[in-house]
């Protein structure tokens, strides 16, 4: 009997144990249910004990469900202009180590298609899971069809995920709303590029003012050579060089006529359209810039040595050091500021956006909506951000992500002139503001103007009179 009083008091140490484990595990008050416990004396005797233990009623919903795990097959499409094909196939295929039951269908399109083709998908109900956009204006007519993803992000990453990214994107990112329609994936300054070879074959320096530029133009014009280089086919290309000319006679005027605080046909407009007018008369600018686009037709001339200079920016930057065009010259290019127009000794500064995101169209069904979030956590912020960066020498807005120091060894012989180049972005950081407009009416009424006082449609006086009726007819 010994024996078996000390089972029984085993026994009972045991349920006292369950019971504060199970109270410690569920932490609400419970309902009685019976449970039994069966003790055998393994020589004579068999002791049964029946002891009543609380447990809640719904004890078996008490297991969390863990993150999904992708079993099941699912494929997600995404389409997009940047990278390049080769990037984001290389992108698909890390991503595909980590979830071998993800396909992923990314394509890659030119930028004059993707805009028209981005926009027929969404229109007739067959766009892709994931779409990339630019902020402000591009992406404006697509939040309808996007999911808000500031919720998703906040229950994936915290409280405090806004700081995965930097300030001056997330803020581009709220013009659309703080719901968060894309989230970034690389920032872009804008600026000049010079062919520093060709000037000095012919003798020429760096511009600095626009005497030098009329000195290149000079020069070079008999040569059959190109001051400025362009492809304002391609509209950004021709909205990066004009803002540089808002800046030098109209400093941060753009941004509060844009909100409707102040006139579009202020003097500074009007002479930085003059200005603009300028170029085009006096050949600053190649006769036939509206007829070509910039990628890859006015790119492919200028790294030809057709041209001194070109408006493009830091994404530029592969296109002189890695994937030569056949033909073209190695090396000898160079970033430089924006030469000071009105002799003021200040020079106009760049813009800079968050180049491009990508956004989840909504209304997937769950599974799949998690698999684009996975894709777009890995692109965004994980891996792919990394090859992202080194393979494409491209800024990310990453805050935890940044090109590596192997990649400038990619360079050869030129690998201290891309440290240089790479690095005079970093140390010209002072941006007039962003690159893109926040509204697609001015965004349109900006082109406009543009190209009518280019081609001598309007005259500057009509061209700012007409954007600021369409600023006058925005809701913002």
């Amino acid at each position: 009997m010994r024996k078996i009083e000390s089972l029984k008091i085993l026994l009972t140490v045991i349920v006292i144990l369950v019971l504060t484990l199970t109270f410690a595990l569920i932490g609400c008050k419970p309902e009685a249910v019976v449970v039994t416990e069966t003790v055998t004396e393994t020589v004579t005797e068999t002791v049964t004990e029946t002891v009543e233990v609380e447990v809640p009623a719904e004890v078996e919903e008490v297991a969390e469900e863990g993150p999904v795990t992708f079993d099941e097959p699912v494929t997600i499409t995404v389409l997009g202009w940047h990278p390049t094909q080769e990037a984001v196939d290389r992108q698909v295929a890390a991503f595909n180590e980590l979830y071998p039951n993800i396909t992923v269908e990314f394509e890659i399109q030119l930028p004059e298609e993707y805009f028209v083709n981005i926009k027929a998908s969404y229109t007739s109900g067959a766009a892709p899971d994931i779409g990339q956009f630019q902020p402000g204006a591009q992406i404006s007519p697509f939040t309808q069809f996007l999911e808000p993803l500031a919720p998703i992000a906040e229950e994936k990453w915290g409280p405090d995920w806004q700081t995965k990214f930097f300030d001056s994107s997330n803020a581009q990112v709220e013009w659309s709303g703080k719901e968060y329609y894309m989230l970034p994936q690389g920032w872009t300054p804008t600026g000049i590029y010079a062919n520093v070879r060709l000037l000095d074959e012919y003798g020429l320096g760096i511009p600095e003012t626009l005497e030098d530029l009329l000195e290149i133009r000079d020069t070079l014009g008999p040569e059959g050579l190109a001051t400025f280089l362009c492809g304002f086919k391609t509209d950004w290309n021709a909205m990066d060089l004009f803002f540089f000319m808002l800046d030098e006679f109209a400093p941060g005027e753009f941004y509060t006529a844009e909100q409707g605080e102040s006139s579009f046909e202020s003097q500074g407009f009007l002479d930085a359209v003059n200005m603009w007018e300028y170029f085009f008369a006096e050949e600053v600018i190649q006769t036939g810039a509206y007829s070509l686009n910039t990628y890859m037709e006015s790119v492919t001339q200028y790294m030809l040595g057709q041209g001194a200079l070109v408006p493009l920016g830091s994404w530029h930057l592969p296109l002189v050091y890695l994937a030569q065009i056949e033909g073209s010259q190695m090396g000898g290019f160079a970033p430089i500021i924006f030469p000071d127009l009105n002799n003021d000794g200040i020079h106009p500064r760049p813009t800079v956006t968050m180049g491009s995101g990508f956004g989840i169209t909504k209304d997937l069904d769950e599974y799949k909506r998690e698999a684009a979030w996975v894709f777009l956590e890995f692109i965004l912020t994980g891996e792919g951000a990394q090859i992202y960066a080194d393979d494409l020498w491209q800024f990310t807005t990453s805050t935890e992500v940044t090109v590596s120091d192997s990649v400038f060894e990619s360079a050869g012989d030129l690998a201290g002139d891309f440290a240089a180049d790479t690095q005079w972005y970093f140390d010209n950081p002072d941006a007039q503001g962003a690159r893109e407009p926040q509204y697609a009416e001015i965004r349109q009424g900006i082109l406009e103007l543009l190209s009518s006082v280019a081609t001598g449609i309007k005259t500057p006086e009509q061209a700012l009179a007409d954007l600021q009726a369409i600023s006058d007819a925005t809701s913002r």
